[in-house]
């Protein structure tokens, strides 16, 4: 047992060592999000003391003291209800010309390859960006945790809106890779191919 388990770790810090700037990117993403999610609960204590005070706030004051506002989940449903529109519709997908091409009767089958090619570069890029999102809004709900298990009765009060944030995100972010998959494999059987 202990054995197998020394060989998965292994096999695990082998995968991720080949992958040393994939994991970079990713750790910095993590703590930006971090340092985010503790500078959005400092200034969620401010305003919320300057409240109990009497203070009179304004929109973005508020919704920096609520901590937890349903407003920030509409960007993330809208996106991932459009990644889920994307996905149906590639079911019925042909090869066509991108953007900076003219028409199809005019186009190689190589050119369309190598526009593809290039489009799927970005298209993946722009699927990262987003999924780097997911994780800055993500990353807040261990953040707020941390928090209310060290006796912060305010993020304990937002730990449940915060919870549901994260699920709404990581949702977003599964629609969008489900899209990435069966884009991916549409451009397989077009012959477009690629790492990523």
């Amino acid at each position: 047992m202990r054995s197998r388990l020394g060989a998965q770790l292994a096999g695990g810090w082998r995968s991720a060592a080949g992958h040393g700037q994939d994991v970079g990117v990713w750790t910095l993403v993590t703590a930006l999000g971090t340092g985010l999610a503790l500078l959005a609960f400092g200034a969620q204590s401010h305003y919320t003391a300057q409240y109990d005070l009497g203070a009179t706030l304004n929109g973005w004051q508020n919704l920096l003291r609520e901590g937890d506002p349903w407003q920030a989940t509409l960007p993330a449903i809208v996106a991932g209800a459009l990644a889920l529109v994307g996905w149906r519709r590639l079911l019925n997908a042909t090869p066509e010309p991108t953007i900076g091409l003219p028409g199809m009767e005019r186009v190689s089958a190589p050119a369309l390859r190598s526009t593809l090619r290039r489009e799927r570069r970005l298209v993946l890029g722009l699927v990262d960006f987003l999924t780097a999102l997911v994780v800055l809004a993500v990353v807040r709900l261990p953040v707020y945790l941390g928090l209310a298990v060290n006796g912060s009765t305010l993020a304990r009060d937002t730990l449940p809106g915060v919870a549901v944030q994260a699920v709404v995100w990581l949702a977003c972010g599964a629609c969008f890779w489900l899209w990435r998959a069966r884009y991916l494999s549409t451009l397989e059987s077009w012959g477009v191919r690629g790492d990523g």
